[in-house]
Parts: C-alpha cells; structure tokens; sequence
C-alpha cells in the first residue's frame, strides 16, 4: 500500500440483523495517516451480547497487490487473548475494495465492560504476501 491508499471506511454490525454498532470516523484518510500512534474508539457495550459480528473495512488501492492479508491480535492488559487472520486476495490496482468478514463470539463465558473498556486494543497489521504494508492500534472504550 502506498501513501495514496485510503482507508475510507470500518464499522462492525450485529451479523443477525446487520444494525450497524460502530463505523469509523476516519473516513477517506491515508493509511499512514491513520498508523500515526494509537486510535481511541468507542463501541456500544451491546456488541458484547452478539453470537457474531460482521466487520466491513472499504478501502481504496492505487498499487496492485499480489496476496492482501490481515491479522489482528486482539490484547487484554497488554496481553494476546485473541488472533484472527483473515485472507483477501489479489487487489486490483487503481480500485475501491469492500472486505466484509463475520467474526464468531466465544462460546465460554464473556468478560464483563466494565473490565474490558479502556483495556482492550486491537493491533491490525495488512500484509502482501509476507511484507507489512500498513498497521494500526485501536483502543476499544465500551459504552
């Protein structure tokens, strides 16, 4: 990805009804703007109750990638409780991707908000093949 690329959208919705619980506000920014340090987002508390959750990421690619990938670590108090990794594929160049994947809840039992807000980050890194072309932090707050 290049300093062109534009992330234009995220949000997570509740997979069963497709409501919309959380969408970015960093809408048509570069990736290098949005890698700058750690982003602060607030997600309502209910996101917690849902079986699975749809995530949406839209983004724009003036370069061609071969092998688009993603994996986020999902950290609780600094500490890994989560990887997801999630594959695309090949990236048109000069194009407006819509990535959409549904993320499964835990069948155990779910910790509580008021533990999680403010403890939680997600460090999100996309790869071509195995080079790391973008990543970002986001600190999750429950509401």
């Amino acid at each position: 990805m290049s300093s062109q690329d534009v992330l234009k959208i995220e949000k997570m919705k509740m997979a069963s009804k497709s409501k919309i619980l959380w969408e970015s506000d960093w809408s048509n920014h570069t990736f290098s703007e949005i890698n700058k340090g750690e982003i602060a987002i607030k997600i309502p508390k209910e996101i917690l109750q849902c079986k699975q959750v749809q995530r949406e990421i839209v983004f724009s690619c003036v370069q061609p990638l071969k092998n688009l990938s993603l994996v986020q670590l999902v950290k609780l108090n600094g500490q890994d409780i989560e990887r997801w990794d999630f594959d695309f594929g090949f990236v048109i160049p000069n194009s407006v991707n819509s990535w959409e994947s549904v993320i499964e809840a835990a069948k155990e039992g779910t910790i509580g908000p008021e533990i999680l807000s403010g403890n939680v980050t997600i460090d999100t890194a996309f790869y071509d093949g195995d080079k790391l072309v973008a990543s970002n932090r986001v600190r999750v707050y429950y509401v």
